[in-house]
Protein backbone atom coordinates (compact mmCIF):
# COMPACT_ATOMS: atom_id res chain seq x y z
CA UNK A 1 0.00 0.00 0.00
CA UNK A 2 1.53 3.16 -0.82
CA UNK A 3 -1.04 5.70 0.35
CA UNK A 4 -2.98 5.91 -3.36
CA UNK A 5 -6.84 5.57 -3.80
CA UNK A 6 -7.88 2.88 -6.11
CA UNK A 7 -7.40 4.48 -9.82
CA UNK A 8 -5.31 7.21 -8.63
CA UNK A 9 -2.14 7.53 -11.07
CA UNK A 10 1.40 7.02 -9.52
CA UNK A 11 3.76 9.88 -9.50
CA UNK A 12 5.12 11.68 -12.35
CA UNK A 13 8.83 10.99 -12.80
CA UNK A 14 10.01 12.11 -9.32
CA UNK A 15 7.39 14.45 -8.42
CA UNK A 16 5.32 15.52 -5.15
CA UNK A 17 2.15 13.52 -4.96
CA UNK A 18 0.83 15.67 -1.65
CA UNK A 19 1.47 19.48 -0.41
CA UNK A 20 3.13 18.03 2.36
CA UNK A 21 5.76 17.15 0.49
CA UNK A 22 7.62 20.05 -0.73
CA UNK A 23 10.09 20.84 -3.24
CA UNK A 24 12.88 20.92 -1.09
CA UNK A 25 12.31 17.69 -0.33
CA UNK A 26 12.13 16.52 -3.39
CA UNK A 27 15.03 18.27 -4.58
CA UNK A 28 17.20 16.60 -1.70
CA UNK A 29 15.89 13.22 -2.61
CA UNK A 30 16.66 13.64 -6.26
CA UNK A 31 20.30 14.99 -5.60
CA UNK A 32 21.16 11.49 -3.57
CA UNK A 33 20.45 9.58 -6.77
CA UNK A 34 22.91 8.24 -8.69
CA UNK A 35 22.42 9.23 -12.37
CA UNK A 36 25.70 8.03 -13.72
CA UNK A 37 24.54 5.26 -15.83
CA UNK A 38 21.12 5.95 -16.03
CA UNK A 39 20.50 9.08 -17.62
CA UNK A 40 17.16 8.11 -18.89
CA UNK A 41 13.74 10.00 -18.94
CA UNK A 42 12.72 8.80 -15.22
CA UNK A 43 15.03 10.91 -13.90
CA UNK A 44 13.26 13.66 -14.55
CA UNK A 45 12.29 16.20 -11.57
CA UNK A 46 8.60 17.57 -12.52
CA UNK A 47 7.02 20.35 -10.36
CA UNK A 48 4.20 21.93 -11.08
CA UNK A 49 5.13 25.51 -9.59
CA UNK A 50 2.06 27.56 -8.01
CA UNK A 51 1.89 30.85 -9.88
CA UNK A 52 2.49 32.78 -7.39
CA UNK A 53 5.82 32.32 -8.30
CA UNK A 54 5.19 34.62 -11.12
CA UNK A 55 5.27 37.52 -8.53
CA UNK A 56 8.54 36.10 -6.68
CA UNK A 57 11.21 36.00 -9.64
CA UNK A 58 14.09 35.52 -7.38
CA UNK A 59 12.36 32.72 -5.64
CA UNK A 60 12.10 30.87 -9.50
CA UNK A 61 15.28 31.70 -10.09
CA UNK A 62 16.72 30.27 -6.73
CA UNK A 63 14.89 27.29 -7.45
CA UNK A 64 16.53 26.38 -10.50
CA UNK A 65 20.02 27.60 -9.77
CA UNK A 66 19.76 25.32 -7.05
CA UNK A 67 18.41 22.48 -9.25
CA UNK A 68 21.62 22.86 -11.09
CA UNK A 69 23.98 23.49 -9.02
CA UNK A 70 23.18 20.36 -7.05
CA UNK A 71 23.09 17.89 -9.81
CA UNK A 72 19.64 18.01 -10.80
CA UNK A 73 20.00 15.42 -14.16
CA UNK A 74 16.74 17.27 -15.55
CA UNK A 75 13.85 19.68 -14.18
CA UNK A 76 10.90 20.06 -15.90
CA UNK A 77 8.36 23.29 -14.29
CA UNK A 78 4.75 23.76 -15.18
CA UNK A 79 3.62 27.14 -13.47
CA UNK A 80 0.14 26.98 -13.07
CA UNK A 81 -2.87 28.26 -11.92
CA UNK A 82 -5.63 26.42 -10.86
CA UNK A 83 -8.27 28.95 -11.20
CA UNK A 84 -7.03 29.26 -14.81
CA UNK A 85 -7.21 25.78 -15.56
CA UNK A 86 -10.32 25.11 -14.94
CA UNK A 87 -11.72 28.14 -16.65
CA UNK A 88 -9.80 27.03 -19.43
CA UNK A 89 -11.33 23.48 -19.62
CA UNK A 90 -15.07 25.63 -19.17
CA UNK A 91 -14.10 27.80 -21.62
CA UNK A 92 -11.65 26.59 -24.56
CA UNK A 93 -12.12 29.29 -27.01
CA UNK A 94 -10.42 31.20 -24.27
CA UNK A 95 -7.15 29.76 -24.19
CA UNK A 96 -6.39 28.55 -27.66
CA UNK A 97 -2.59 28.97 -26.82
CA UNK A 98 -1.73 27.74 -23.50
CA UNK A 99 0.84 25.06 -23.48
CA UNK A 100 1.31 22.64 -20.57
CA UNK A 101 4.04 20.37 -19.63
CA UNK A 102 2.87 16.46 -19.54
CA UNK A 103 4.88 14.29 -18.22
CA UNK A 104 8.10 14.52 -20.93
CA UNK A 105 6.48 16.49 -23.46
CA UNK A 106 4.93 20.40 -23.99
CA UNK A 107 0.89 19.96 -25.28
CA UNK A 108 -2.14 22.98 -25.83
CA UNK A 109 -4.47 22.22 -22.68
CA UNK A 110 -6.86 22.09 -24.87
CA UNK A 111 -5.87 19.15 -27.09
CA UNK A 112 -5.77 17.03 -24.30
CA UNK A 113 -8.23 14.49 -23.10
CA UNK A 114 -10.30 15.44 -19.79
CA UNK A 115 -8.31 12.83 -17.93
CA UNK A 116 -5.49 14.73 -18.70
CA UNK A 117 -6.53 18.17 -17.84
CA UNK A 118 -8.15 17.31 -14.61
CA UNK A 119 -4.85 15.48 -13.50
CA UNK A 120 -3.33 18.66 -14.37
CA UNK A 121 -6.42 21.04 -12.56
CA UNK A 122 -5.84 18.39 -9.47
CA UNK A 123 -2.01 19.08 -9.42
CA UNK A 124 -2.46 22.48 -9.56
CA UNK A 125 -4.83 22.81 -7.20
CA UNK A 126 -2.31 20.62 -4.65
CA UNK A 127 0.01 23.12 -4.72
CA UNK A 128 -1.68 26.30 -4.82
CA UNK A 129 -0.93 28.94 -2.20
CA UNK A 130 -0.94 33.03 -2.14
Amino acid sequence: MDGRKAGDPFAVHISPLSSEIDIAEIMDFATKLNYEDNRINGNVVDFTIPASYIQSPTKLENLIKNACNRGIFELQLNVLNYKQLVDAKLHPEKYPNLIVRVWGFSAYFNDLPNEYKDNLIERAKLYEWS
